[in-house]
């Protein structure tokens, strides 16, 4: 269980690590502030889960 836990930790910091800036992402629409439009608090909710579902939706 410990090797995996390293593991996870190695790849995680590689992740941290890539330089997007490189990558050829211009397939991907540009999201200005996509955590403002989450984070609409209404009735107590802090986050908006029904846009946050229908953003899972798009993508499966």
């Amino acid at each position: 269980m410990a090797a995996g836990i390293l593991q996870l930790a190695i790849n995680l910091a590689k992740n941290h690590h890539v330089d997007c800036a490189k990558l050829p992402l211009s397939f991907l629409p540009k999201r200005e502030n996509p955590y403002g439009e989450m984070l609409d608090i209404k009735d107590g909710v802090i986050l908006n889960e029904t846009l946050i579902l229908s953003m899972i939706k798009d993508l499966l």
